[in-house]
């Protein structure tokens, strides 16, 4: 078989990945402002529409890896991208912000993980043996490439005098635009690759929800990636705030947070790619090292010229772990049972995305935005935990692939 026609079907999820995030996510950045404009309110009015989109795609993300053994992933991303379009040209039409919020915590959401690369790194799962963790790396850092493709892209429509409900209706065109490339390109067993004509047969869970839950090796890498979720998302989300006390200027912020977003698309595909050769555990466990090491260093260095070099690193690391993740549980759950363990975590993840909000409560009542951090950092021991719970001998359930992970 070529390869080439699997990399074609990566290359579909990554832009699929890249435009649907892009314009949901970061692009509501751009996309705020002028909603306060419109509507009225305040900051937390928006801010809640993004956070329950978050909570929104955790709810929905175990029934979209219950889903994968028996809908073809093909069918699956047409749904995503049809429901995200139909909820961009709702938006383009609401007359209040409760409108807005509703759609992105109940349709965009969904969009968000069936077009996502959730699903998109079950492709990569399915399709590949050799060479898995570098496609599924490819796969990841579409999110990577939204930071900098949609909003710059959204941007530009709004500088040339269009006002936001059009842009959107030119978003929902852009993204219905992927449906024929969708519906031609994407298939997800090499069977299917081979003979267009030939039935997609679906690999079949071979564990049940229960003993997926209760396993181990789910147990530890989620206590080893949660944390550092956390503490990550608690110094990212807050950046700009915490710069300005530095003495850094939007500017300074924007670039940081662009070379950031920049740099870790690299870090996500070599990591992937690493991760073929070298052991996921191996490289997880020196990531975790270096980005606590980074973490230490943002709340004791008091100069943004500094932090500028330091949050790159952090930026870069924290890329691996998105790509290290995924290519643990493909490890240890093989094909036949990444898509259920997938999804199944992503609820777990939901307690990171509430961490920016608990730094803003706990921010009055410290000198500073670094001692928020250094308490925020008290998770990271967890990680450490499950680092070695992964590597204690274990006996998977039937069904599993390998351990540890």
């Amino acid at each position: 078989m070529d390869p080439m026609r699997k990399w074609a079907v990566i290359a579909v999820a990554v832009i699929t990945t890249a435009v649907v995030i892009g314009i949901v996510l970061p692009g509501i950045t751009l996309w705020a402002p002028l909603w306060l404009k419109e509507f009225g309110g305040g900051p937390d009015s928006v801010m809640l529409a993004t956070t329950l989109n978050q909570v929104g795609s955790a709810a929905i993300a175990p029934f979209v890896g219950y889903a994968v053994s028996r809908v073809a992933v093909r069918y699956l991303m047409l749904l995503g991208v049809v429901a995200t379009g139909l909820a961009l040209i709702g938006v383009a039409f609401a007359t209040a912000m409760w409108q807005v919020t509703v759609l992105h915590a109940l349709v965009l959401s969904a969009g968000v993980v069936l077009a996502g690369p959730v699903v998109g790194q079950v492709l990569a799962v399915r399709l590949f043996q050799e060479n898995r963790g570098l496609a599924i790396g490819v796969v990841t850092a579409g999110a990577s490439v939204s930071t900098f493709t949609m909003p710059p892209l959204i941007n530009l429509l709004l500088a040339n005098g269009l006002d936001w409900r059009t842009a959107e209706l030119v978003m929902a065109g852009l993204v219905f635009a992927l449906v024929p490339l969708i519906y031609f390109v994407v298939r997800e067993t090499p069977a299917a690759l081979a003979d267009e004509s030939a039935p997609e047969v679906l690999p079949q869970p071979t564990l049940t929800i229960g003993e997926i839950l209760s396993g181990r090796a789910f147990i530890a890498i989620l206590l080893t990636l949660i944390p550092i979720w956390i503490v990550f998302n608690a110094i990212y989300y807050p950046m700009g705030m915490f710069l300005g006390e530095l003495g850094a200027s939007p500017t300074d912020v924007g670039a940081t947070v662009s070379l950031m977003g920049f740099i870790s698309l690299f870090a996500v595909v070599t990591f992937g790619g690493l991760a073929d050769r070298i052991s996921p555990w191996t490289l997880m466990a020196l990531s975790t090292v270096v980005v606590t090491g980074g973490f230490a260093l943002v709340v004791s260095v008091k100069s943004y010229d500094l932090l500028f070099f330091i949050l790159p690193v952090i930026g870069f690391m924290f890329g691996g772990i998105m790509s290290l993740g995924p290519a643990m549980f493909a490890k240890h759950y093989g094909a036949a049972n990444f898509a259920l363990a997938g999804g199944l975590s992503q609820p777990f993840f939901v307690v990171a995305a509430f961490s920016p909000f608990v730094v803003g409560l706990l921010r009055p009542n410290f000198p500073d935005y670094s001692s928020v951090f250094l308490a925020m950092m008290a998770t990271l021991p967890v990680s450490y935990l499950g680092l070695a719970l992964l590597r204690l001998p274990q006996r998977p359930p039937a069904g599993e692939a390998v351990a540890p992970a």
